[in-house]
């Protein structure tokens, strides 16, 4: 389904036509159908017409100008692909004085701009798993992607180009859908248990708590020497398989020099992770991360979520 304010475009998954209907007080009414050019995935529609995805890889743009001239025929399709799988997620996006779209290509997503035809800007590449749904926020420039790698993505469009901000990896099952919440705003995404609310940010985030005088021995993955504790927590932050870290503000003299922190996979009690042992000479603290992102609200769904629509 495809809805704008004056008519519902219907195609069933895998046909070849669009049927478009008008509501009345009391029910549908059909407007006619339109022919999709191959068989139909997904409908969008967006400012810039309905978009519909095919199962030839390809996406179609009807701007649908005049609805009647669509449905007799008279207007052809702008295509854009191929992609690599037929995407779900299709989003019009703005960047500077231009405006475009951002459609998946499997675990990445392809900025496409109209000049003469459509035409392929940039890949970004940041999932490693099928990119389920997309949602741009025009006031603040940012695209937030969902993926079945289980992470939100948030994109911005910074010196002249399009980059990833962050990842949020709150999410313990594939996310399905997102959605942003203008007034907010607030960004909203949804798996098969949870709907998690999130602030806006353009870089990782991480909340931590410490133990000072304690060290969590024998689960070091990655050392680095000369670094402040701020600085130990932003690598950590921005690293997913990071959970806590210790921090030694002097060295030993034999085995590391000061200002070290130890990286690592486990934390106290989890992921293979035992007891903290104290340190008497008070060199040795402990760090562990208690909440990634900028996650505002957890919502828990039995059912959990497929989609999401804002109401207005």
């Amino acid at each position: 389904l495809a809805v704008s304010t004056q008519w519902v475009a219907s195609a069933s998954e895998g046909g070849t036509s669009i049927e478009f209907w008008q509501l009345n007080s009391t029910s549908l009414i059909s407007l006619g159908t339109m022919a999709a050019g191959g068989r139909v995935r997904y409908l969008k529609h967006t400012a810039l017409g309905l978009l519909g995805s095919r199962e030839d890889e390809m996406v179609a743009l009807w701007p649908l100008a005049d609805l009647p001239t669509a449905l007799a025929g008279g207007e052809t399709p702008e295509t854009l692909g191929p992609f690599s799988w037929a995407p779900k997620a299709m989003e019009m996006v703005t960047f500077g004085q231009k405006q475009g779209l951002a459609v998946a290509s499997f675990a990445d997503i392809e900025i496409w701009v109209k000049l003469t035809g459509w035409s392929k800007l940039s890949r970004l590449s940041g999932h490693s798993r099928l990119v389920t749904s997309l949602s741009f926020l025009p006031s603040l420039g940012l695209l937030a992607s969902a993926s079945m790698d289980s992470n939100v993505g948030i994109w911005h469009h910074q010196g002249g180009s399009w980059k990833l901000a962050t990842l949020l990896y709150d999410h313990n099952h594939p996310v399905n859908a997102i959605a942003w919440i203008p007034s907010g705003p607030l960004l909203a995404s949804g798996d098969e248990k949870e709907l998690i609310l999130w602030r806006p940010a353009t870089s990782p985030s991480c909340e931590f708590t410490y133990s000072m005088g304690y060290y969590l021995p024998g689960f070091n993955r990655y050392v680095v020497e000369g670094r402040t504790v701020d600085e130990c927590q932003s690598l950590c932050c921005e690293n997913p398989w990071c959970t806590s870290f210790d921090y030694a503000e002097k060295g030993d003299g034999k085995t590391h020099g000061p200002k070290t922190c130890w990286l690592s996979s486990a934390s106290e009690g989890l992921n293979g992770g035992g007891g903290l042992e104290w340190d008497p000479t008070n060199n040795y603290h402990y760090y562990e991360i208690t909440k990634r992102g900028s996650r505002f609200m957890t919502l828990t769904e039995k059912k959990g979520i497929l989609s999401l629509a804002l109401a207005g």
